[in-house]
């Protein structure tokens, strides 16, 4: 599936391609002809479609028939309308027994899982979906949809998937695990540490929901801390503990304590450079501005800082710690170029 393309004329699927790439020492060679490699990876291979137009134009020529065959499903047609087909909100919908809807949705639930797999997530989360319209009774559909929302950063989707799972099993550990995930990536890991507590407590025998509250416990103990130091202006410290939980929870919420902490501490270019690349990922996020304001303004450039910090204003009107810190800014900034005068 999602064939690509080497420089040494082979075609392998995008995963499997990927997959071996990952391995060690296997990038210098080809899979299947042991040629050395010269390039950079990113340039071993591209898309077939575009690699060779032909080879392209003739596989999605071939004629296929439905994976879904087996229960049902007599589509055939060419190898480049199999994705669509599988995706469609019109097809496979069983009205037939009981049975043959649950295996349908169950069929529904593998081919996600392998969509999953080759690392497709948006069409896995359609499949899922399938499964669940068939049979919405099934909390391993919801979870494994939460799984591809989160590889695709829906984390909000992903926490409402999880939710809906541990509703109708509210023993299903990996649904508490995503869900945690999820909640952290959001930047609420004081409520990822509530439901993780909940579900440890009901469910002692799971080992993996039991590891993942005791790491869980760890972070917030320590991001705790690190708030405790930077409300008493021990900011040295505090910037200890934040990047100790980004290092393991490496989420935009926390990275922006550890760019206040820098800030404060007098590590301008550090937040600088790391709330730049929190606003090149997210432009809309208002608190990286400001944060990013403050360390220009502190590291000197003080226009620039002033101008983060209305830019800062400008996406969420509603800051007040915002505004004051703009006033003050302002102020400092009449001082000075007095004083130059």
């Amino acid at each position: 599936e999602d064939p690509i393309i080497t420089v040494c004329t082979h075609v392998f699927c995008k995963s499997c391609w990927e997959e071996w790439l990952a391995q060690v020492n296997s990038s210098s060679k080809c899979p299947k002809c042991n040629a050395c490699f010269m390039e950079v990876p990113s340039k071993l291979a591209a898309p077939l479609r575009t690699g060779n137009a032909l080879a392209w134009r003739i596989l999605s020529r071939v004629q296929v028939k439905c994976p879904l065959d087996a229960h049902g499903c007599q589509w055939r047609g060419e190898y480049s309308e199999i994705a669509s087909h599988l995706t469609s909100s019109e097809s496979h919908f069983s009205r037939g027994s009981a049975d043959s809807v649950r295996a349908s949705a169950e069929a529904f639930k593998a081919q996600g899982n392998q969509r999953f797999e080759a690392r497709s997530f948006k069409e896995a989360v359609k499949l899922y979906s399938k499964a669940i319209t068939l049979d919405p009774s099934v909390p391993s559909y919801y979870s494994n949809r939460a799984a591809a929302w989160l590889m695709l950063g829906a984390y909000h989707e992903c926490i409402s998937d999880c939710k809906a799972a541990i509703e109708l099993d509210p023993t299903h550990a990996r649904a508490h695990i995503r869900l945690s995930k999820a909640l952290m990536e959001v930047g609420d890991l004081m409520e990822a540490h509530a439901y993780l507590a909940q579900a440890a407590q009901k469910n002692p025998e799971a080992s993996e929901l039991s590891l993942e509250f005791a790491r869980v416990s760890q972070l917030k103990m320590v991001f705790e801390e690190g708030k405790s130091n930077f409300e008493k202006e021990d900011y040295a410290a505090a910037l200890e503990c934040f990047q100790f939980v980004e290092h393991h929870c490496s989420t935009v919420p926390i990275q922006l304590w550890v760019a206040k902490a820098s800030t404060q501490a007098g590590l301008c270019d550090s937040a600088i450079s790391l709330t730049l690349r929190i606003i090149k990922k997210d432009d809309k996020n208002a608190e990286a501005f400001y944060v990013r304001g403050l360390a220009l303004f502190y590291g000197g450039d003080m226009e620039q800082g002033v101008k983060h910090l209305k830019e800062s204003l400008r996406l969420d009107p509603d800051q007040s710690v915002v505004a004051q810190s703009l006033k003050s800014l302002r102020a400092a900034m009449d001082c000075v170029t007095r004083a130059k005068e």
